[in-house]
């Protein structure tokens, strides 16, 4: 795959879900991108970009008004750690397309932003905030195709979802166990 097919399949997607992320030229002046900077023509195929002057907000519109999206969410655990990568890598929301299969991710930071397709999605559902609903079950395999690629040296980290009734409760609980996969 080459740098234009990333942008082209990502562009594609983003078309389908009402998503203007094409370049803002004199003949597609509806365009939101300014500029694509680093493309990833590997998994998860994406690019960074910058928004084209004052299409900030036309940006967190498109996503909004698409409905096919949620939103990593701090005021619950898992949206927080989502989320926490995203503002580790400088971006400031983080939206999810609703759904367990090929999605969309998009960040928004002040100076870039960044989309691209994840193989798995693990937002099925949002809440009536518009926050995702995670489906925890897709965790380990979003981890091994999406993230584990572009970890660099935590890419030797495993993560494993366990699920089992609680003693007290017996109400059904999701628990996570972080390891490392081999020495450094």
């Amino acid at each position: 795959m080459t740098q234009d097919d990333a942008i082209k399949q990502v562009e594609d997607h983003a078309k389908r879900l009402h998503i203007p992320l094409y370049l803002c030229t004199p003949k597609t002046p509806s365009g939101l991108v300014q500029e694509y900077r680093e493309i990833s023509v590997k998994n998860p195929v994406g690019f960074d970009f910058t928004v084209a002057k004052g299409k900030s907000r036309d940006l967190l519109l498109a996503i909004i008004d698409s409905g096919k999206f949620g939103y990593d969410s701090p005021d619950s655990l898992f949206g927080l750690l989502a989320g926490c990568v995203a503002r580790r890598s400088g971006f400031k929301m983080s939206f999810r397309e609703i759904g367990i299969g090929h999605s969309m991710h998009i960040q928004i930071g002040d100076s870039k932003c960044n989309a691209h397709l994840d193989s798995i999605g693990i937002a099925p559902a949002r809440d009536k905030t518009g926050a995702n609903l995670y489906d925890f079950s897709k965790l380990n395999a979003h981890w091994d195709r999406d993230l584990r690629p572009e970890l660099g040296p935590l890419k030797h980290f495993d993560v494993e979802v366990i699920r089992g009734k609680n003693d007290i409760t017996g109400n059904t609980q999701w628990g996570g166990i972080l390891s490392i996969k081999k020495k450094f």
